[in-house]
C-alpha cells in the first residue's frame, strides 16, 4: 500500500508571478524595445505629416413641441406629424431621408488629387476640368490616373492593368468599363505646377454613400429644455458637408410639410368619395320635389305632417351618421389590412365622429411607431427593445381592429332598430292625405341629402383652407456655412501615443510568446514549483579550459559550489558508513559526467579515498577527462575479461581512482543487472570511503535505476536552459519509488553573471578567482589564438 501511494506521488503546481524574473527577462530583450519603439514613433510622425484634417459644420432648426394630433381649419384634427426633437433625431439619421438627399445632390462622382506622398485630397467643386460620362458604361474598375501634358492632351494610366494612353482633350476615351471625355475649365492654363498634378475620379456606391452620411449625421437639443435642434456632420471637405447639411434640412422640412399635406389630401379624397354618392341623389330629389309641387300646386304640408316629417328626418339623419361612421371604420380597417402608414390616417373627429377610445388608441399607436423609428435610426434593427416596441404596437393594432369591428356591428344593429321606427312612421304617413304623403316622402329624401351634402362641403372647404395655409412644423434658423466650420483635432498626439504604446507592446508580446513556447527550465523557482524535492546544489557554468575545475582552478566560484555540494552530502549520508552515490539525468548533455568527475575530485581532495565508476557504457566520457585508454573498464570486468584490480586506474588527483566504462558491449543492460555488478559495488564500498557512479540518463535507458538499490544517495542533474519541463514527470515518478534513497536535484550550468545581473546568482562571485578577472575579451582572443597555434 505504501509503495502504491509513493508511485502516485503528484505535485500540485502553485501558480505565482515572479515580478523580478519577468522584469529582468524584459531587460534581457532590451534590443527589441530599441528597435520597435523608435520605429513606431517615426512611423507615427510620418503618418501625422500626411493626416487629412477633418471639419465639423452645423445647422440649427426649430422643432415645434406638441402631441400626436394637429388642429386644422374648422376645429378638425389629424394625426400629428413627427416634429418633436427626439423623433427628429431619428428621422435625420434614417436611410430613407438620407437617400432622398443624396439623390438631389451631385455626389455620384468624387474627384481627387493624388500627391506624391500622403493621402489624396478631394476636389469638391474645385476640379480644373469637366468629365462628361457615357451613361451606358459603369465607370468602375481599377483606378485611372489622369495627368495633363498640356492643355491639349493628357495621359491616362491604369497601374493595375499596366495600361497607359495619351488622349486629346475633348476626345472620347473608352477602355473596359470606362467611357468619358475631359475638357479643361480654363483651356488657356499655362501654370507649370498644374501639369505636375495627378488626378483621378471615383464613382460612389449609392448605398455606401447613404450609409456613410446617415452614420455621420448627429443631432442634439441646443439647450436641454429648448426646441432648437443643433445638427452637425464631420468630413474632410467643409463645403461638401455644408451643402449636404443644408440639403438634408431642406428635404426634411419639405418632407414634414408633405406629410401634413398628404393627410389633408386623404381627408379631401375621403370627403369627395362621400360627395360623389350624395350629389346625384340630391339633384334627383330636388328636381322631383320641384316637379311635384308644380303638378300638385301644394306648397306646404299640415302641422301633423310637419311633425311626422321632422321626426322622420331626425331618424334618417341618425342613420346617415351611423353609415358615415361605418364607412369611416371600414376605411380604418382597410388601411390596417393594407399596412398603410399610420401617420396618414385621419382621426375620427374629421367626419364628426366622437370616439374617445379610438382617438386614444390611435395616439398610443402613433407614439409607439415614432418610438420604433427613433430606435431604428440610432441602433440596429431586431434588437430586443425594438422587438418589444413592435409587439406593443401590434397589440394596440389588434385593440383598434377589435374596437372597429365591435363599433361596426353595434352601428348596424342600431340602424336596424331605427329602420323599424321608420316603418312605424310610414304607417302614420299613410294616414295622411295622398298629396301630403307624396310631398312628405320627396321632402324627406331631399332634406336628408341636402344635410349630408352641406356637411361634407363644409368639411371639404375647411380641409382646402388648411392645405392652402399649411406650414411645416420645422423652421430653419441658420444655414450651414463652410466658413464657420470648426477643425477637429487631428489626433496627432493620440496617434503618437498609440504608436509608442504599440511599439512597446510588440516586444512584450514577442517575449510572452517566447516564454509560452519555451519549455526549458530557467530558474530554481520553476524547479520548486514542479517538484517538492530539494535542490542540493547549484553549479555554475564552466568557462575554463578544463573539465576538472575543482582540481585545476580550486579558487573559483564553480569549485566552491562543488565544495557546498560535498558539505550538503554529509547531511544526507551516514557518516560512519562508506557511501555509494549515483548521478544521473534525463538525457545526454545535461552534465552528469561533469558533475560526477568533479564531485569525486572534490571529495578526494578532502582526504577521502574515492572511486569514480563510469557506468555509462553506451556513451563513455571519463577517458577523455582522465586521458586514459578506454579499452578496459567496467564493461570488461562485468564481462569477466578483467579483474577488479586490472580495471581500477590511479588518477592525478590524490585519493581518486577511476574505473572507466570500457569498450561498448552489445548487452549493457544485462551486464549492469548481473551479479558481477553487485560484486563490484561490494568491493568498492569496502575499499573506498565514497563511490561515485556516473550512470546512463534514465530518460533514455533504465540502466541507471538498476544500481539505485545499491546507492545511499541518488543525485539527479537538471541543466539550466537545457532540461525540459517534461523531465519532471520522470523525476516525480522516481521520487515515489521505495528503492531510491536520498534522491536530490543538482541545478547545473547556471551562468552566474548573466542570470539576474548583480543581485542574481553571481552576487558573491567577487570572493573567487572568476572569469571576470582574466576572461575579458582580450584574454579570450589570446586563448583562441593559443588553441589555433
Amino acid at each position: 500500500m505504501e509503495n502504491k501511494e509513493q508511485n502516485n506521488f503528484t505535485i500540485q503546481e502553485q501558480p505565482s508571478i515572479d515580478i523580478k524574473k519577468y522584469l529582468f527577462k524584459g531587460l534581457s530583450y532590451w534590443y527589441l524595445f530599441l528597435l520597435t519603439v523608435p520605429a513606431a514613433y517615426y512611423y507615427a510622425q510620418y503618418q501625422n505629416k500626411f493626416i487629412v484634417p477633418r471639419y465639423a459644420v452645423n445647422i440649427k432648426i426649430l422643432t415645434k413641441a406638441g402631441g400626436n394630433e394637429a388642429i386644422i381649419a374648422g376645429g378638425m384634427r389629424i394625426a400629428g406629424s413627427n416634429s418633436n426633437a427626439i423623433t427628429a433625431k431619428g428621422i435625420l439619421k434614417s436611410y430613407s431621408l438620407n437617400k432622398k438627399v443624396i439623390e438631389k445632390l451631385d455626389f455620384e462622382y468624387s474627384y481627387f488629387e493624388k500627391p506624391e506622398l500622403g493621402s489624396p485630397r478631394e476636389l469638391y467643386k474645385r476640379t480644373p476640368f469637366i468629365v462628361n460620362f457615357d451613361t451606358t458604361y459603369s465607370q468602375t474598375g481599377a483606378l485611372a490616373l489622369i495627368k495633363f501634358n498640356s492643355a491639349d492632351e493628357y495621359r491616362i494610366s491604369i497601374e493595375a492593368d499596366e495600361f497607359e494612353k495619351i488622349v486629346k482633350t475633348g476626345e472620347q476615351f473608352t477602355y473596359k468599363n470606362y467611357s468619358f471625355n475631359i475638357k479643361l475649365k480654363n483651356p488657356n492654363v499655362k501654370n507649370p505646377a498644374f501639369f505636375e498634378r495627378v488626378f483621378y475620379f471615383r464613382k460612389n456606391s449609392l448605398s455606401s454613400l447613404i450609409n456613410s452620411y446617415a452614420a455621420r449625421v448627429n443631432a442634439e437639443n441646443y439647450l436641454a429644455s429648448s426646441s432648437i435642434l443643433w445638427i452637425w456632420i464631420t468630413g474632410t471637405v467643409p463645403q461638401k458637408e455644408s451643402d449636404y447639411l443644408n440639403k438634408l434640412v431642406e428635404v426634411y422640412i419639405a418632407q414634414n410639410l408633405d406629410e401634413k399635406n398628404q393627410k389633408l389630401i386623404r381627408i379631401i379624397d375621403f370627403i369627395d368619395r362621400q360627395l360623389d354618392e350624395v350629389t346625384d341623389s340630391l339633384a334627383y330629389t330636388e328636381n322631383k320635389l320641384l316637379a311635384y309641387k308644380q303638378q300638385s300646386k301644394l306648397v306646404s304640408i299640415s302641422q301633423k305632417a310637419s311633425l311626422i316629417s321632422s321626426k322622420y328626418n331626425n331618424i334618417k339623419e341618425e342613420i346617415r351618421n351611423l353609415k358615415l361612421k361605418i364607412n369611416y371604420f371600414n376605411y380604418i380597417r382597410s388601411d390596417f389590412e393594407e399596412n398603410t402608414d399610420i401617420n396618414s390616417i385621419m382621426s375620427p373627429e374629421i367626419v364628426g365622429i366622437a370616439d374617445a377610445t379610438l382617438s386614444g388608441l390611435l395616439n398610443k399607436l402613433t407614439g409607439k411607431i415614432l418610438e420604433r423609428e427613433s430606435f431604428n435610426a440610432y441602433t440596429k434593427k431586431n434588437i430586443p427593445i425594438t422587438k418589444t416596441i413592435e409587439l406593443e404596437a401590434e397589440s394596440i393594432k389588434r385593440q383598434i381592429l377589435n374596437h372597429v369591428n365591435k363599433t361596426i356591428n353595434i352601428s348596424k344593429e342600431t340602424i336596424t332598430k331605427l329602420n323599424q321606427e321608420l316603418i312605424e312612421l310610414d304607417k302614420e304617413i299613410y294616414k295622411l292625405p295622398i298629396s301630403e304623403q307624396k310631398l312628405l316622402k320627396i321632402e324627406k329624401k331631399f332634406s336628408i341629402n341636402q344635410g349630408t351634402y352641406d356637411f361634407l362641403v363644409k368639411k371639404r372647404m375647411e380641409a382646402e383652407i388648411s392645405q392652402a395655409s399649411n406650414q411645416s412644423d420645422l423652421k430653419l434658423l441658420d444655414i450651414s456655412r463652410p466658413e464657420n466650420a470648426s477643425r477637429e483635432s487631428t489626433g496627432k498626439s493620440k496617434n503618437t501615443q498609440r504608436a509608442l504604446m504599440i511599439g512597446f507592446i510588440i516586444p512584450i508580446i514577442i517575449i510572452v510568446l517566447i516564454e509560452l513556447l519555451n519549455n526549458k527550465i530557467e530558474d530554481k523557482q520553476e524547479i520548486e514549483r514542479a517538484t517538492k524535492m530539494s535542490v542540493i546544489a547549484t553549479i555554475g557554468r564552466n568557462d575554463k579550459d578544463t573539465q576538472l575545475p575543482t582540481v585545476d582552478n580550486p579558487k573559483t566560484s564553480i569549485s566552491e559550489s562543488f565544495r557546498a555540494l560535498r558539505t550538503n552530502l554529509k547531511y544526507i549520508l551516514d557518516k560512519d558508513k562508506h557511501s555509494i552515490i549515483s548521478i544521473t539525468s534525463s538525457v545526454s548533455g545535461e552534465g552528469k559526467s561533469f558533475i560526477s568527475q568533479n564531485i569525486a575530485s572534490i571529495i578526494a581532495i578532502s582526504q577521502k579515498k574515492t572511486l569514480l565508476i563510469g557506468l555509462d557504457l553506451r556513451k563513455p566520457k571519463l577517458q577523455e577527462v582522465f586521458e586514459h585508454d578506454n579499452s578496459i573498464g567496467a564493461s570488461t570486468f562485468l564481462s569477466n575479461n578483467n579483474t577488479i584490480n586490472e580495471v581500477i586506474i590511479k588518477t592525478r588527483v590524490p585519493n581518486l581512482d577511476v574505473i572507466l566504462s570500457g569498450t561498448e558491449p552489445p548487452n549493457p543492460s544485462e551486464l549492469i543487472e548481473s551479479q558481477k555488478m553487485k560484486e563490484l559495488l561490494d568491493y568498492a564500498k569496502k575499499e573506498y570511503d565514497y563511490v561515485i557512479i556516473d550512470t546512463p540518463p534514465v530518460g533514455i535507458v533504465t540502466d541507471g535505476l538498476v544500481v539505485a538499490k545499491y546507492s545511499d544517495a541518488f543525485l539527479y542533474v537538471v541543466r539550466h536552459k537545457y532540461t525540459t519541463k517534461e523531465a519532471f514527470k520522470i523525476i516525480n515518478e522516481l521520487k515515489g519509488r521505495k528503492e531510491i534513497k536520498n534522491m536530490s536535484l543538482i541545478f547545473n550550468d547556471i551562468h552566474y553573471k548573466r542570470k539576474h545581473g548583480k543581485y542574481g546568482y553571481g552576487y558573491y562571485s567577487h570572493y573567487f578567482e572568476d572569469d571576470d578577472k582574466n576572461n575579458n575579451l582580450l584574454n579570450k582572443i589570446k586563448k583562441r589564438f593559443q588553441k589555433i597555434a
